[in-house]
């Protein structure tokens, strides 16, 4: 930081001394105005009182005019605004301010230049400066005005970083997620694959939240993402064990009740199944009233419906006999689970790609 200030009881004539237009005395030997960093992140102190400064030269033209430049790093704090992280700016300010005088005795006003200096500016690896500025500004303590000049910094975060390597890991997490609805019931991996998925989300958001600035006043967009995304693997999860648990009572060879053969039709209609029936299961037919009623066990080897429409072809010609066909098919428990897990899959493959499509658009928004 450079600074600048008048003292004229360092003027002389440089015809006087040996034309002598200008010396650099040690800043311990020259009066300097005390200046403080108002928003400091350590602490609050006078930014030339320091015993680091006692072999710092200044320096000093025969005017009068004192030139300074401070040989140290200053920490200040700025607001964060995290909720695009990381794809996030920041505008950083830093105010410098005079230490109990008055703006009659000290005015302090920053140079013609209304941007900072960046002429020893080492390039950062997390962050671009993509603009800067300077203005002068009063403060006001306990009734005394104070000038100052506040410098602002406008920073962009570089983010392939963190795109590479916790956004992409979380994107691929949760499209792998849903196939876990693919793997059959018979393989015995099916949990093992859920809960997989689950902890490895787990240590992603682990090291996303190690990294967040801790902040309350906002809500960061890819921490919510993070969050609806495992409690999506959650309910996947849990619904890996409903069908294991149905799977089961196929394998002890449970039949299905009335009701689960209504919820298994609603599910064939949505899913549109439509199961070849295997070899050596049997169609048998059941009359009641003069109501014909046809179980189909999914057995010969025949489409489905072929033979509803030969049956409705029947009903027709025999009309005048006031019979009617229903043809009814009895699923079992394996069949609700192929269709059950197909319905899952398309669900939670719409419902993570629209929260994903939410959140990609949310990020465009910055």
């Amino acid at each position: 930081m450079l600074k600048l200030w008048m003292d004229f009881r360092l003027q002389w004539i440089p015809s006087s001394y040996g034309n002598m237009t200008y010396m650099r005395p040690l800043l311990t030997k020259l009066w300097t105005p005390p200046l403080v960093l108002s928003n400091a992140a350590d602490e609050i102190k006078i930014l030339n009182d320091n015993s680091n400064f006692a072999s710092s030269p200044g320096f000093v033209k025969y005017d009068g005019l004192i030139y300074w430049m401070a040989p140290a790093n200053f920490i200040a704090q700025c607001t964060i605004y995290i909720k695009y992280y990381p794809f996030d700016s920041q505008s950083c300010k830093i105010v410098v301010s005079s230490w109990m005088f008055h703006k009659r005795e000290l005015h302090l006003m920053a140079a013609t230049s209304s941007k900072v200096n960046l002429d020893l500016y080492e390039e950062h690896g997390e962050w671009d400066i993509t603009e800067t500025s300077v203005r002068n500004v009063t403060r006001s303590v306990s009734g005394y005005t104070l000038t100052a000049v506040e410098f602002t910094l406008q920073l962009t975060r570089k983010y392939s970083y963190y795109l590479l390597n916790m956004i992409l890991p979380v994107f691929i997490l949760a499209a792998m997620a849903p196939f876990v609805f693919v793997l059959p019931v018979e393989s015995g991996e099916k949990i093992g694959f859920a809960l997989t998925i689950l902890l490895s989300l787990s240590v992603v958001m682990t090291i996303v939240s190690d990294n967040i600035p801790p902040t309350s006043t906002e809500i960061c967009v890819l921490s919510v993402y993070l969050l609806t995304t495992f409690i999506i693997c959650s309910l996947e999860t849990l619904v890996t064990v409903a069908t294991c648990r149905i799977h089961e009572l196929h394998n002890k060879m449970y039949v299905m009740g009335d009701g689960c053969q209504k919820v298994a039709r609603i599910l064939a209609k949505i899913t549109r199944y439509r199961r070849r029936p295997k070899i050596g299961d049997e169609t048998t037919t059941k009359e009641d009233n003069g109501t014909k009623e046809i179980h189909v066990n999914m057995a010969e080897k025949i489409d489905l419906s072929k033979q509803i429409e030969r049956d409705n072809n029947a009903w027709t010609e025999n009309e005048k006999e006031d019979n009617y066909t229903e043809v009814r098919t009895e699923f079992t428990y394996e069949d609700i689970v192929i269709m059950y897990e197909k319905f899952n899959f398309i669900a939670f493959t719409l419902l993570t790609s629209s929260v994903t499509t939410i959140f990609l658009v949310i990020l465009q928004t910055n």
